[in-house]
């Protein structure tokens, strides 16, 4: 079965391409970004948590001296491609100017147009499976610059009050740790919203919680789990065990605060001469889903099997 696909109009965002099936619905945008805004099923609710009133506005002096007067940084919310490790300014591009597509079958390539002064090129690649909810996306980043060492950093902003499931890392070391974490200076490790569980961590997003909190991983599972709205969205990628990723060593990272939970996968670090290029893939995937308590990991592993993972 084909993959329909369609410019529509979207809330507050303008104008987006719609890619649909029997199974589900994806929309990304193209008059600015890309963000993929809405994945959800097709007889369901919107998964990701898109920022329709623009109230998710970074502010800062750094921004406007880089990039001119009067500049700031849009979340628009969904999914977005980043390259790590986080710098201010470079890292907050104001990607606000109209994307070009091209369709090629059942895939859909977006190129927004070059970073100026940071001299990124992105370009993201979509493809949707015409019987499933499955979708590939790949991220590519192309240095238009001098010689440089950077990862892919891929960003998905999860709607408002479902929970996160993130497996622990279990390889077997013998007399070595088998596990990196990270945590951010502003996390609480005894944040109520994180259950720190033998075989699972789950992350609450809880809108009337009080501030931010954020750590990492070296996520060798590769895949993490988002519950909420009668489904589960699965975010499946590629660890690998030998390479240097930012952040200590993180091939994934989390973030919630009281206006949604990101959920984020990184690639190794790559050195990229002017005109070469780095590539991150996820592949996604919803399934109708009933719920539990994050704490109960029992409830949790019982729950993370009937989703295949």
């Amino acid at each position: 079965m084909a993959v329909k696909m369609e410019e529509r109009q979207y809330l507050s965002f303008g104008k987006c391409l719609a890619l649909s099936n029997e199974s589900a619905e994806l929309l990304v945008s193209l008059d600015f970004g890309p963000r993929i805004l809405s994945y959800r099923l097709a007889d369901g609710e919107n998964i990701l948590q898109p920022d329709a009133e623009g109230k998710l506005v970074t502010k800062d002096p750094k921004l406007e001296e880089y990039y001119g007067d009067g500049t700031v940084w849009n979340n628009y919310g969904g999914h977005r491609l980043w390259v790590s490790p986080e710098a201010m300014p470079q890292t907050y591009y104001p990607d606000n100017e109209p994307v070009s597509y091209e369709i090629l079958g059942d895939k859909v390539i977006f190129t927004p147009p070059a970073q100026k002064k940071n001299n990124w090129q992105y370009v993201i690649t979509i493809s949707m499976a015409g019987d499933s909810s499955n979708v590939e996306i790949v991220h590519r980043i192309i240095n238009l610059g001098e010689t440089r060492k950077a990862g892919v950093w891929s960003i998905s902003v999860m709607s408002r009050n479902g929970f996160e499931v993130i497996p622990q890392p279990d390889r077997p070391t013998g007399l070595l740790a088998n596990r990196v974490f990270a945590v951010w200076p502003y996390s609480n490790m005894s944040d109520p919203r994180i259950c720190w569980g033998k075989d699972f961590i789950t992350l609450q997003q809880d809108t009337s919680s009080d501030g931010p909190f954020k750590i990492g991983l070296n996520n060798e599972h590769g895949w993490a789990a988002y519950f909420n709205k009668g489904c589960c969205f699965i975010k499946r990628f590629e660890h690998q065990p030998e390479a240097e990723y930012p952040d200590g060593g993180m091939s994934f990272e989390t973030y919630t605060c009281p206006d949604f939970t990101e959920i984020e996968s990184l690639s190794p670090f790559y050195t990229l001469k002017s005109g070469e290029w780095m590539e991150h893939t996820e592949h996604w995937k919803l399934k109708k889903a009933e719920t539990c308590d994050p704490k109960d990991q029992n409830a949790i592993a019982s729950l993370i099997q009937k989703m295949g993972l």
